[in-house]
């Protein structure tokens, strides 16, 4: 496939492609979060211990159950759906700049959700980990950095986004719904204000991919952000 910067590239993805997939795409976007849990049990259960698990069990868990949802993914898409689900094009000028103004409006976006959901009550959960345990440092960096930011967009903002618009929903209707669903599915790690602050900050990437019909954008977003929190925020220690 011919590689075309965003600048010049006018032609809409071809969401139709997905019409069928809102299921499968919903079922996709929840399955990492759920095998991750199972591999954590194994893990537990193999060492007999109790109590919450390593760090480092939690990241590299969670790498592997979305690698592997991954791979049930492109097995199971056609080339057609494929292509709408899975395109990463060469950034343009005007991309590239809405990834350098995205990164801090996202992080505002994410520290409103978070204010709003403590003032409702809810108490934001921190990352709780030291970047000194160099299993811990190699497992963040798999699981939430090498891996989270790829898979993700690929699954919420490629297939599931991708299958809301095949089906005729609006990009507002289409971006709410897979916003809401990202946010969701975060309820476990960092708790109800979590979950706003997570919708606060998804609003970008969601944007990026529906101006530029391309998840480049949204991925560096997303990589630059996942650095930023795993990496930087806790080696600060304003975690």
């Amino acid at each position: 496939m011919a590689v075309e910067t965003g600048a010049a590239r006018r032609d809409a993805l071809p969401t139709e492609a997905l019409a069928d997939r809102v299921p499968a795409a919903v079922v996709a976007c929840v399955a990492p979060i759920l095998l991750t849990s199972g591999l954590i049990a194994v893990y537990v259960a193999g060492t007999g211990g109790g109590g919450e698990p390593p760090r480092w069990v939690v990241d590299a868990s969670y790498g592997v159950a979305a690698l592997a949802v991954f791979a049930a993914v492109a097995r199971a898409l056609d080339g057609r759906e494929w292509t709408a689900a899975v395109r990463f094009e060469r950034p343009g000028r005007w991309e590239l700049l809405g990834v350098v103004v995205g990164v801090p409006v996202g992080v505002a976006g994410y520290l409103a959700g978070s204010t709003l959901g403590e003032l409702l009550g809810f108490s934001t959960q921190g990352m709780g980990y030291s970047l000194g345990d160099p299993l811990t440092l190699a497992a963040v960096v798999f699981g939430g950095i090498v891996v989270a930011p790829f898979v993700e967009e690929v699954l919420f903002r490629g297939l599931l986004l991708g299958s809301l618009l095949g089906r005729g929903l609006s990009p507002v209707v289409a971006g709410g719904l897979s916003v809401a669903l990202f946010a969701a599915v975060h309820v476990v790690a960092l708790g109800p204000a979590g979950v706003l602050a997570i919708a606060g900050w998804a609003v970008v990437p969601t944007a990026l991919r529906l101006r530029f019909d391309s998840l480049t954008g949204a991925y560096l977003v997303h990589l630059c952000n996942n650095v930023w929190a795993y990496v930087v925020v806790v080696a600060l220690g304003i975690a």
